[in-house]
Parts: C-alpha cells; structure tokens; sequence
C-alpha cells in the first residue's frame, strides 16, 4: 500500500499539471463528465465508485500525451481499488472524496498547474494517512479480540 501511494504521489500531481496546460476543451470536457460519473456513483457498490474514481483521476493525465506515465498511473489505480474500497467504507469519507475532487476539476479546467499539483499531493497523501490509520486500527481491533478470548 505504502508503495503503490508513494509511486502516485511521485508520478501524478506532476502529470495532471502538464496534462491541465495542454488540456483541450475536449478534454476538459471528459474530465468533466468523468467527474459527474463519479458523482453519480455515489449511491452505487463501492466497487464501481472505485473505477469512477480511476477513470476520474486518468481524465486529468491523459492530455500530457505522455503514454507510458499514464499506463503506470492506470496501473497504480488498479492495484490501489481495493485499498479505495477500504478508504471510502466510511460514507463521510466518500463525501469528503467527492469535494475533493471538485476542487481538483475546478483546478485542472482552469489550468491552475500548481494549485492542481498542490492539491492532488494533499489528496494522496491524506489518503495515505487515511488508510494506513485505518489498517493500524483495524489491527489493534483484531489483536484485542484475540486476547479477550
């Protein structure tokens, strides 16, 4: 986990500000709508909200045409989903998620490149945090019942 979220944080924020400057209106438009499945997802298996939240994420990096940056962020994405699932259990966590990433949309149509790498830094590194709380926790739960028996 650590080192799937540490390869994120080294190659996306970077990626989505090139990919913000020479984002076309076509691709901002995709971004977009990338954004409102997401949204729309809400209601949806936290499985699906997991792909929304990759093609999301893809939208804002694919513009930089550099092909083999975005295949390892896809990848990353895909190895990721389940620890995304594990993050968004939390229905405050998924709302939190949702306006985060209307601040990330606002700053990559807007060609904000150093508000959008800023952000999406914060974004995975909070996540990060996140989970790795949420796994300790979740250890300390199991290890106490263990020994309560």
């Amino acid at each position: 986990m650590n080192e799937i979220y540490a390869l994120l944080l080294a190659l996306e924020p970077n990626a989505a500000a090139h990919a913000a400057g020479l984002a076309t209106l076509v691709d901002q438009t995709a971004a977009i709508e990338a954004y409102h499945r997401l949204e729309s997802a809400v209601d949806q298996d936290i499985s699906i909200i997991s792909i929304c939240n990759r093609f999301f994420h893809l939208s804002m990096v694919r513009p930089g045409n550099r092909d083999f940056t975005t295949q390892l962020i896809e990848r990353l994405y895909t190895l990721s989903a389940r620890y995304v699932v594990a993050y968004l259990q939390p229905k405050s966590r998924c709302i939190q998620a949702y306006k985060t990433h209307a601040t990330l949309l606002d700053a990559f149509i807007s060609r904000d490149q150093a508000g959008l790498s800023e952000l999406l830094s914060d974004h995975i590194r909070i996540t990060l945090e996140d989970l790795v709380h949420q796994v300790e926790l979740s250890k300390r739960l199991r290890q106490t019942k263990r020994t309560s028996w």
